[in-house]
């Protein structure tokens, strides 16, 4: 099985974890968020480790909860500046 994502991919997140009330993903504005790490798993895939500027997200991505890979500069200006996300989310 292939990764979808390389490590330094720019991609694409429309849902942020958030621990409370019982941990789960929630909606949000689109954020770019860059690939630090793909590993595979047996049970479901690939998991990604994601940074959005200087911080590392605290749980793993799955491919199906990555919406998709930044390729263009309309997705770049639709999704904000790099490393930002709505600090109400986190």
């Amino acid at each position: 099985m292939t990764n979808k994502y390389l490590v330094g991919d720019e991609v694409v997140l429309t849902h942020i974890f958030k621990s409370e009330p019982y941990g789960q993903f929630v909606k949000c504005d689109p954020f770019r968020a860059i690939v630090k790490k793909a590993e595979y798993t047996p049970t479901y895939g690939y998991a990604y480790t994601l940074m959005v500027g200087d911080e590392t997200l605290s749980v793993c991505y799955w491919e199906e909860d990555i919406d998709s890979k930044v390729e263009n500069t309309a997705t770049k200006r639709l999704c904000g500046k790099p490393g930002v996300i709505n600090e109400r989310l986190l």
